[in-house]
């Protein structure tokens, strides 16, 4: 880590959050990496409105029985 360091490979973060970071040993030489992401969630601002305006309008295309061929994803974007 340190060598790293030293390199530049790897600096130091300026974030105002922090990351749990653990390295685990499994065979002879080999670390697994792991983060803990738990506080980074929690802080992140999680936005459902989208998936539920879309979940709505599939639902309403449901109910038409004539359908024209569209490309779906522009013209969602378009309404």
């Amino acid at each position: 880590l340190f060598k790293n360091l030293e390199k530049n490979f790897i600096y130091l973060s300026l974030l105002p959050t922090i990351l749990q970071v653990i390295f685990v040993k499994k065979s002879r030489e080999e670390f697994k990496f792991y983060i803990n992401y738990y506080i980074l969630n929690t802080i992140s601002i999680k936005n459902y409105y989208l998936f539920l305006l879309i979940k709505e309008t599939l639902n309403n295309l449901k109910e038409i029985y004539y359908f024209i061929k569209i490309n779906i994803i522009s013209t969602f974007n378009n309404i």
